[in-house]
């Protein structure tokens, strides 16, 4: 498990897919290794390693969640 500082983009991003996958591990992790669309048909986890591509996770998690 990695710790990350509460209210930071990388937390809103945990929390936010946290809430749409029901808090369930595996469900997360599978969508942060699957290709997708949204980013550009790569891995949400290979997106988030720059600001720019962790800022549009957490968008785009954020708009899933409403």
């Amino acid at each position: 498990n990695i710790i990350v500082k509460e209210n930071s983009k990388e937390w809103e991003l945990q929390r936010g897919l946290f809430l749409i996958v029901g808090n369930n591990n595996q469900l997360a992790k599978n969508w942060l290794r699957s290709s997708n669309r949204a980013f550009a048909d790569q891995q949400p986890i290979a997106a988030i390693k720059s600001v720019q591509g962790l800022v549009h996770a957490c968008e785009y998690v954020d708009a899933h969640r409403a």
